[in-house]
């Protein structure tokens, strides 16, 4: 392969150049800052023996301008009885300062009242919006799970617990991003 002869785009799904990468053809490290649409790579270059040829990627990557990650609460899987988990997350955010972000948080698991109407097994404090505030365009914020001391209909059972973060106001899909993990409802009582 002519590695100096290497470059790097992004291009549609028929294959329409949308914008060019930066690709240090050494280190074969390649920069652009992310676009709005669905794109592949494609990676036209020459061989070693002079023939052209191209690759594109197979899948449609969709950039994200927000980005979730756990930073503390990684491996807890269960909710224990008459307990709060506190799980830390940091959203990382491609976009100005001062932008604010609805964080919404959902439990799948439903027991009976006593009126027999459902309400959420697992209880979740309100919805809450938080702002980007610092420089380096992180922000912090922590979800509490509250596990009833009475578990005896939902004891060991599976609960699936989604975090959404949504830019305010929302303007595509790459304003939303979303964390799910399942726990076990557990009681060592």
């Amino acid at each position: 392969m002519n590695l100096p002869s290497l470059s790097l785009s992004l291009v549609d799904g028929s294959g329409r150049v949308l914008q060019d990468a930066t690709l240090d053809t050494t280190s074969l490290v390649a920069t652009f800052v992310p676009i709005p649409l669905p794109f592949k790579f494609q990676l036209s270059g020459s061989t070693a023996a002079g023939r052209p040829f191209q690759r594109i990627s197979r899948s449609l990557i969709k950039a994200k301008n927000v980005l979730l990650r756990l930073q503390r609460g990684i491996g807890y899987k269960t909710l224990e009885c008459g307990s709060t988990l506190r799980m830390s997350f940091v959203l990382y955010y491609n976009g100005a300062q001062g932008e604010s972000f609805d964080i919404t948080v959902n439990s799948s698991l439903v027991v009976k009242t006593a009126t027999n109407s459902t309400k959420r097994a697992i209880q979740i404090p309100d919805p809450k919006i938080v702002a980007n505030s610092m420089k380096n365009r992180n922000v912090f914020f922590t979800v509490r799970l509250k596990t009833p001391q009475n578990v005896s209909g939902i004891l060991n059972e599976w609960d699936t617990i989604q975090v959404t973060v949504k830019r305010v106001p929302v303007w595509s899909d790459a304003d939303v991003t979303s964390f799910t993990e399942h726990f076990k409802v557990t009681c060592r009582h």
